[in-house]
């Protein structure tokens, strides 16, 4: 029950406490944290894993081939999430939000884009034992929880990466988010699924995360100082 109450208040309550706040005290629209949903929904659920599912049950050489051997599959897996994923924000940045220029836009994008994972990934499976709460393993749901808090930081960092690039004309940021995007999933998954070593594997993802928070964060206050000197200088 405590683990139920924990996913609730971690993976739903706060993202939207936050969204909310973001729109009244820093004007951010609500439609950047609608699109970010989308943007995963379409990227994601709608493209990449039935792509994925065609490939593996349609396609010969990806099933004898790339698909038999687990470290080509590690890093396939791992570069296409980040391939469709940045690419949605890309898009996303550069037709529906093309004139959002409120910096704190990408923070409210990059929780509906990792909120809404995390609601399908493990809010949704634990609501599943509703019935069966006593038999949940408190450590999976507690690994599970850290996984997604980890996961909406770099959602947000990622879409800041993208943000910045857009703002700033410069298309390699794009490129920059793909790949970090594709090493952090990898080194998530080779701890977790090659090494067997679930909790090193959500402390480092944590880890990384904080560390490209930090780095996206910087490139906020970059963009928010040489823009204000803009103003200042017309």
């Amino acid at each position: 029950m405590i683990g139920l109450v924990l996913s609730l208040l971690v993976i739903f309550i706060i993202p939207i406490i936050v969204v909310i706040t973001l729109n009244r005290k820093k004007k951010v629209r609500l439609r950047n944290f609608i699109v970010g949903i989308f943007a995963f929904l379409i990227s994601q659920t709608f493209t990449r894993l039935p792509i994925l599912n065609l490939l593996q049950t349609k396609t010969t050489i990806f099933r004898t081939g790339l698909f038999s051997n687990l470290m080509p599959y590690i890093i396939f897996l791992s570069f296409t999430a980040g391939i469709f994923e940045e690419t949605a924000r890309f898009i996303a940045y550069k037709t529906i939000l093309k004139k959002e220029k409120n910096i704190y836009s990408p923070i409210s994008f990059g929780l509906g884009h990792g909120g809404i994972e995390a609601v399908i990934y493990t809010l949704l499976p634990i609501l599943s034992y509703r019935y069966n709460l006593l038999f949940l393993d408190n450590l999976q749901v507690y690994l599970g929880i850290l996984e997604r808090v980890s996961a909406i930081i770099f959602h947000i960092s990622a879409t800041i990466l993208v943000f910045y690039g857009i703002r700033k004309n410069k298309k390699v940021w794009w490129l920059i988010s793909i790949i970090i995007h594709g090493m952090y999933n990898f080194i998530f998954t080779y701890l977790a699924n090659v090494l067997n070593r679930i909790v090193l594997s959500e402390i480092v993802a944590l880890i990384l995360a904080i560390i490209l928070l930090i780095f996206a964060r910087y490139l906020l206050r970059k963009l928010e100082r040489e823009e204000s000197y803009e103003k200042y200088e017309s």
